[in-house]
């Protein structure tokens, strides 16, 4: 179990106009703000990324004429100190106002080398205890190992697993990092003793 020590949120706006050109306007300004509210609040430049920049129309009831067109502009950032998360999203929304979307968050270990490899010292222990084991109940012995392997797949559990929360609020938005799982799975292959 580790405690994630980064955070990286989903962040935009979404604006509408009746021209394309207006919506990509009013857009173009609150991102902006947002961009500049999420720099004030500590996200460095290299931690800011834009991910998605949408305009599509919007339709009348009947799905013939285009009454307007809608516009979403989002970015990934990453919260390097978690003390500052909070501060970081009620700055988001003091910025967006009614335009702010925020598509999601996730907690993170920044460096994994060394939580990773005391999960795999962990699981190739295990996975030695469990051969003996059943060598034991087979009634033969473990001869030498003849093969290891890491096996892949996601080291980090899920991030609801982190029992992280958000909850939406004017003024010191609460979030809690929680704990996080990293997870080694290994496979080992011993010879059975003659």
């Amino acid at each position: 179990m580790a405690t994630p020590d980064q955070l990286t949120v989903h962040v935009g706006v979404e604006t509408a106009a009746r021209t394309a050109a207006a919506a990509m306007a009013d857009n173009s300004t609150r991102a902006t703000e947002l961009i500049a509210a999420l720099r004030a609040a500590g996200v460095a430049a290299a931690d800011v990324q834009t991910s998605n920049l949408s305009v599509f129309p919007e339709y009348d009831d009947k799905g013939r004429f285009i009454t307007g067109y809608r516009v979403s502009n989002s970015v990934t950032a990453t919260v390097r100190d978690l003390s500052r998360a909070s501060d970081l999203l009620d700055a988001a929304a003091s910025a967006a106002g009614d335009a702010l979307r925020i598509n999601g968050l996730s907690f993170s270990v920044a460096d994994m080398a060394p939580r990773l490899a005391e999960a795999r010292a962990a699981a190739v222990a295990d996975a030695r205890l469990r051969a003996e084991q059943l060598a034991t109940a087979a009634g033969v012995t473990l001869g030498r190992l003849r093969h290891m392997s890491d096996l892949p797949g996601a080291h980090e559990r899920d991030p609801m697993s982190a029992r992280s929360m958000m909850a939406a609020g004017a003024y010191g938005t609460p979030v809690e990092a929680g704990s996080q799982e990293i997870c080694a799975e290994v496979e080992l292959v011993y010879d059975i003793a003659d």
